[in-house]
């Protein structure tokens, strides 16, 4: 056997090594590439003002759910929940709580996503999908409580067309965060 035809082993890691660093320098090169061919697109316009207003509106009005929906519940709280009272159900000791304490959760985690969302947080496009998953699991949860109760036919379409809506809008914006190149130039994503 001819040692000379033999296949060096020393140098076979160190050949791989060299490709590993290079497949990470060409996957960093192409980070850079993409962020400066698009580098016109950094910044809080397009779509993303409109990301921007529909927070506003919908902090807006989680606002005003919570002052005059939710609180005068809470305030009156005795009334829902007593069994002498014309009002009365056993079911508003769990709904009504669990109205006050999700909206006041809405209203605390758009504050947040309107802070990162101002100050160009790396981390907004995930808390933004996840406040949207959760948002819409929150509705279809209010939603399959709030079937338990006589309903008329004009507020159950009122919960279906939310529960649609809000579908609707979290598919819309979670598509848009994930493949938009002004949301990956702007939040670093």
């Amino acid at each position: 056997m001819d040692i000379t035809k033999q296949p060096d082993k020393t140098e076979e890691p160190a050949s791989q090594l060299e490709e590993q660093s290079d497949s990470q320098t060409d996957s960093q090169s192409e980070e850079k590439d993409f962020y400066y061919k698009h580098l016109h697109l950094k910044g809080l316009g397009g779509w993303l003002i409109i990301v921007h207003i529909s927070m506003w509106l919908f902090l807006l009005n989680a606002c005003v759910n919570v002052v005059f929906v939710t609180l005068p519940k809470i305030l009156q709280f005795s009334k829902y929940t007593d069994p002498a009272s014309s009002m009365y159900d056993v079911k508003w000791s769990f709904l009504i709580p669990l109205q006050f304490i999700g909206n006041l959760l809405i209203v605390l985690t758009l504050l947040i996503l309107l802070f990162k969302f101002v100050s160009r947080s790396s981390t907004f496009p995930k808390w933004f999908i996840s406040f949207n998953i959760g948002l819409t699991a929150f509705y279809i949860l209010d939603f399959a409580i709030n079937l338990f109760f006589p309903m008329n036919d004009e507020n159950l379409f009122i919960y279906i067309s939310a529960v649609m809506r809000q579908g609707l809008l979290c598919l819309l914006w979670i598509g848009y965060m994930l493949r938009s190149k002004r949301v990956k130039v702007t939040f670093r994503w």
